[in-house]
């Protein structure tokens, strides 16, 4: 089991396997991120850090190595396309969607909190946690924003 935690005073990604304790220091600024919710006996209801049960499911996968798959697959596609190599332009595309459902297949999954976006690697699927809502999203972006502008009031 693995947590990646951002650091409320300095911003921080960091990673950590001592998922049941109760504070984590920043190694950047050695500050202590202290939880909000104890642990369960490895079970994820909440989340650990801001105690949000509000939480998501996704593919432990980089959306920029994803992205790069893809817009590299279009690329070569429309330059065989463009030499008339109608064989090899479908094979790449029917070849990229055969290498997406391999991927999807292998990789895991992980659970993130809205709220403070901390990631839990290697938890058993906890059924109250869905996929992705952009509704909830936007509702903890909101309470990020109104968070900020108390803290750093315009002048």
């Amino acid at each position: 089991m693995q947590m990646e935690i951002t650091c409320p005073h300095c911003g921080t990604l960091f990673s950590t396997e001592q998922v049941n304790d109760s504070q984590w220091p920043c190694p950047a600024c050695r500050q202590p991120v202290r939880g909000q919710a104890s642990a369960q006996s490895g079970t994820l209801p909440r989340c650990r850090v801001c105690g949000n049960d509000e939480m998501y499911v996704q593919k432990d996968f980089p959306h920029r190595l994803g992205l790069t798959i893809l817009v590299l697959a279009f690329a070569l596609s429309c330059v065989f396309y463009y030499w008339h190599w109608i064989v090899w332009t479908w094979a790449v595309l029917i070849g990229s969607v055969v290498a997406d459902a391999v991927l999807y297949w292998l990789v895991g999954n992980m659970t993130v909190c809205y709220r403070c976006q901390t990631r839990y690697r290697g938890f058993p699927p906890n059924p109250a946690h869905g996929p992705f809502d952009l509704a909830t999203a936007e509702k903890y972006r909101q309470e990020r924003l109104r968070r900020q502008a108390i803290q750093h009031p315009a002048p």
